[in-house]
């Protein structure tokens, strides 16, 4: 199991991306993506996307995508997590946990 951390500062329109690609020719299976911006008020909004369709919502503040099934994230594929109605300034976090795959 391998791990990778992300992080994104939100911008004047209160929206942030952090945006997750493998980078190589291996493919990632993705067994959870955990978001952590601990000041994101009340009504602020996050959801984690695999090539702009919506995998699952995430409790702004802080939350875990977990379980199955696990994301399979090949070269071409982007997972993005998405903040919005945050606080311009503030940083968001985001740990995910993959096993690398060659030849999938």
């Amino acid at each position: 199991m391998a791990t990778r951390t992300y992080s994104v500062t939100i911008g004047a329109g209160g929206t942030g991306t952090v945006t997750v690609k493998t980078g190589s020719r291996e493919a990632w299976i993705i067994s959870q993506v955990s978001i952590e911006l601990p000041s994101a008020p009340s009504g602020a909004t996050c959801d984690l996307r695999l090539n702009d369709r919506l995998v699952t919502l995430l409790i702004a503040p802080g939350d875990a995508a977990t379980g199955d099934p696990p994301v399979t994230l090949l070269e071409t594929d982007a997972l993005t997590v998405n903040w919005a109605g945050c606080t311009a300034g503030t940083v968001g976090k985001v740990l995910i946990f993959y096993e690398p795959r060659r030849n999938l």
